[in-house]
């Protein structure tokens, strides 16, 4: 029902041995310098933990660590920023469901590189329109950028399409002289490319990434009120409503709830909006990864649709967030049998909700029961 992509990333060796002409890691780069190679963090061990709707861990694996490069001879191509040697794909370049890992010649033929001068750095991935994957995945390899040391002239990133995006560059301190925003036909090759591999694997978040986000949106603040409790809104997303929404917000407004829309505001808003925050009830979506902003022992409740995924019960342990969630129901009525699970609408029964979150809220809040 849920998945994680990770566990077939760690699975892909099988493609790599038969791609081996295509696909190059790290280690076998033709001309690596000694020193230009700077190893942020060590590969780690990881265990999920058992998911609350699963019976078991769904798998253990050893995370790669982070690090940079700096390399000559190379050049990076596309949207998706992915960094050629020659006409081999360098593997961390590709993005954990990148069509590419099973049929890399796909990528080929490509325009000719255009020489650029100056060192560039790259941080364009696959997935960087969407939020979760911007601030946990991409963002924080401007900060192996600038740990490893590694002076860049250029910055080589995704369209940016996005106010989250600009917002975010511009407070790590890049200026709009420096971004170069990809097409599908850029092909550059730099003088040199540095590279910050990618920060996260899947729902894998390191505590560094963590810690990075929240010193760069938080730095300084001294909350005002920690004891909020918002609902957060998903009424305003092209996709995966849940359709009684309205519904179920009149059954916890009671409890203190206020209902919250984080697209409205910038990053910097609902970092503080959720540090503030005691107790938070949303619905799975990008949205929900302003929790690694959250103060540990915060309540996390998550509203599913018929699409299961641990991302944030993962980041909720991590971060030693009080995690619970609701498994919502299809209805046939919604006409959505032809729509991937992924983007289905989906109705929470309110009599279920009754008997399930709002004694949770009750034990939570010190409320007698009133329902």
């Amino acid at each position: 029902m849920y998945h994680h992509a990770l566990y077939a990333l760690l699975s892909l060796s099988l493609f790599f041995d038969a791609k081996s002409s295509v696909i190059v890691t790290k280690e076998l780069l033709p001309d690596l310098e000694k020193n230009s190679c700077f190893s942020f963090s060590k590969s780690w061990h990881y265990t999920a933990p058992t998911f609350s709707l699963a019976s078991e861990p769904e798998w253990i694996s050893q995370v790669p660590g982070a690090y940079a490069l700096s390399l000559k001879n190379t050049s990076v191509y596309g949207t998706h920023g992915v960094v050629l040697v020659g006409d081999k794909i360098l593997q961390d370049s590709l993005w954990i469901w990148s069509p590419l890992y099973r049929a890399p010649h796909d990528i080929f033929p490509i325009p000719k590189a255009q020489k650029l001068k100056g060192t560039l750095a790259t941080i364009a991935l696959e997935g960087s329109s969407n939020y979760y994957h911007w601030m946990i995945e991409i963002l924080p390899r401007i900060h192996l950028l600038k740990t490893s040391g590694f002076a860049f002239d250029f910055l080589y990133t995704c369209p940016l399409r996005y106010c989250f995006q600009k917002e975010t560059l511009a407070a790590l301190g890049i200026k709009k002289e420096q971004i170069i925003e990809s097409t599908p036909a850029t092909h550059l090759a730099p003088d040199r490319l540095i590279f910050p591999s990618q920060a996260a694997r899947s729902c894998v978040t390191p505590q560094w990434v963590i810690n990075f986000l929240k010193d760069t949106f938080l730095k300084d603040y001294i909350p005002k009120n920690s004891k909020k409790r918002i609902f957060v809104s998903r009424s305003h997303s092209s996709i995966r409503h849940i359709v009684n929404e309205d519904e179920i917000f009149a059954l916890v407004e009671p409890y203190g709830f206020k209902k919250v829309y984080l697209e409205k505001m910038s990053v910097t808003e609902q970092a503080r909006l959720i540090h503030e925050s005691e107790i938070i009830i949303g619905t799975h979506g990008a949205g929900m990864v302003n929790i690694v902003f959250a103060t540990p022992g915060t309540v996390i409740i998550e509203l599913f649709q018929e699409h299961l995924d641990s991302t944030f019960f993962e980041l909720s342990t991590t971060m030693e967030l009080q995690y619970h969630c609701v498994k919502t129901e299809r209805i046939p009525e919604l006409s959505q049998e032809n729509v991937d699970i992924r983007y289905k609408n989906t109705f929470i029964e309110i009599e279920k909700l009754k008997r399930t979150l709002i004694p949770l809220l009750e034990k939570i809040t010190h409320t007698p029961p009133s329902l």
